[in-house]
């Protein structure tokens, strides 16, 4: 039996409006964490004993300035249950601590209601439970290895690592319900603060900070986010929100990770963020460092991905479109100057990435790769790969050949593409996800195999001994 990580979500909760003679609204400041938990278990392992399984604790505290009254109602015919359902009154500023307890093995969500009510009103909450069946991954050690993950819906994911400390475990897993840090192999959670904004879907990567500390970026519908995080004690600084926008589909850092390029699909532009000595933050640069729609105002579709060396070096954007296109920006064109085309890509393109002198698109319709030279700046490989690439990761070898990891999210399979440097394919080869992940969204290198993040299993998928 594997009791599961919990979420973290803040809650400001709204009461109906309340007529006051102002035409005001009663808001109760309760904050709920966590708010969601997940109960993982093997059907191999026997059920809850009567007296139940402890799969975690949450606090309610009362942020508001007067009292509020709380009572839970679970439900006799429900799996699940709180330690202590009474009514109780919670002072301003005061808190209380609760246990939830599952009785008996299911799948799905479960709720447990919570009644809340001051003097101006009442209100209704719920902390809610998902059940699933987590078979325990093979023993001998030859497939991937499945973890639960405190994600919902996980996709974008980056390995977490201090220059000059190397890599450890630890990955950043972004999802619907907001990023994590949890352990690759096995999946337990390190840290999940970032649950607190629920905003991180597309995007997740790692920027480097003066003295070797770094911060973790991710990015989603509304709004790019970014906290510091601090390896050595396995935890996140303060959440400073870096970009609003109306859907941020990208963030890609520059090379030394000390900036990089945020996508605003909605604006139809590409923006820069930067260290700022000064604030010691992270924070968008000048608004002329951008690439403006207009400047991409003869592509047939809207920014979707775009990434760059540096702040002082040209910028690469792929539109995208039934076929995406790929442009380069100078920096002295910054920001209305046109961009100019260096060719076609696959139908429905959603992510570009570089090294050296390669660039590689993801093509979700047409299930390729889109490979181009930024030295002669054109498109000179179309490889393909599993069905729905979304996200890709590229890795230099000492051969001097690029690897490439992508995912196949219609068909659940992965595939790794090995390019030469001037962008031939050495060889490419499709497997399927193991371990029943399904929709496969995203994967990056990691330590000798892949991690593959799959949205609709909602499972990490570490392949371990894949890399080339």
């Amino acid at each position: 039996m594997r009791a599961a990580s919990a979420l973290i979500v803040s809650l400001l909760l709204a009461a109906g409006c309340v007529d006051s003679g102002h035409g005001s609204e009663a808001i109760f400041h309760l904050t709920i964490e966590p708010q969601i938990f997940e109960y993982c278990w093997d059907p191999a392992d026997p059920p809850p004993p009567p007296e139940g399984v402890l799969i975690g604790t949450f606090t309610v505290r009362n942020e508001a300035a007067t009292g509020n009254t709380i009572e839970f109602h679970a439900g006799a015919d429900r799996p699940l249950g709180i330690d202590d359902e009474t009514a109780h009154t919670l002072p301003a500023g005061a808190s209380l601590e609760f246990a939830v307890f599952v009785y008996e093995n299911f799948e799905g969500e479960v709720s447990v209601g919570m009644n809340f009510s001051d003097f101006v009103g009442s209100g209704t909450q719920e902390v809610k439970v998902v059940g699933k069946k987590c078979p325990k991954p093979p023993g001998d050690g030859g497939g991937g290895t499945s973890a639960s993950t405190v994600i919902i819906e996980p996709e974008a994911i980056a390995a977490l690592h201090v220059p000059l400390v190397g890599v450890d475990s630890n990955v950043l897993l972004a999802g619907s319900n907001g990023w994590a840090v949890v352990n690759g192999v096995t999946g337990a959670t390190v840290n999940d603060k970032g649950l607190q904004l629920p905003v991180a879907r597309y995007a997740a990567e790692v920027l480097h900070e003066p003295g070797g500390t770094i911060a973790a970026f991710a990015v989603g519908p509304g709004v790019a986010a970014m906290t510091h995080w601090d390896s050595a004690s396995s935890s996140f600084g303060a959440t400073q929100l870096s970009f609003g926008g109306s859907n941020v589909t990208d963030f890609r850092p520059f090379d030394a990770g000390d900036g990089g390029t945020v996508t605003d699909y909605t604006a139809g532009s590409v923006y820069f963020m930067v260290f700022d000595a000064a604030s010691g933050l992270f924070a968008q640069a000048d608004s002329a460092q951008r690439v403006d729609a207009f400047a991409l105002s003869s592509a047939t579709g809207k920014a979707i991905s775009a990434t760059a060396a540096a702040l002082d070096q040209r910028t690469y954007v792929v539109t995208d479109g039934t076929p995406g296109q790929l442009w380069y920006h100078d920096p002295a064109d910054r920001p209305l100057g046109a961009a100019t085309l260096i060719g076609e890509v696959g139908d429905d393109p959603r992510r570009v990435r570089r090294t050296g002198s390669l660039l590689v698109v993801s093509n979700f319709t047409a299930k390729t790769l889109s490979v181009a030279r930024t030295d002669t700046l054109a498109v000179v490989t179309t490889v393909d790969v599993g069905d729905g690439p979304i996200g890709i990761d590229l890795k230099d070898l000492p051969s001097g050949d690029i690897a490439v990891v992508s995912t196949g999210f219609n068909d659940d399979t992965y595939t790794i593409t090995v390019l030469t440097a001037d962008g031939q394919v050495v060889s490419s080869t499709t497997a399927p996800v193991p371990d029943a992940g399904t929709g496969p969204g995203h994967a990056i290198w990691f330590q000798d195999g892949v991690l593959i993040s799959c949205k609709t299993s909602g499972t990490l998928v570490f392949v371990p001994g894949v890399s080339p």
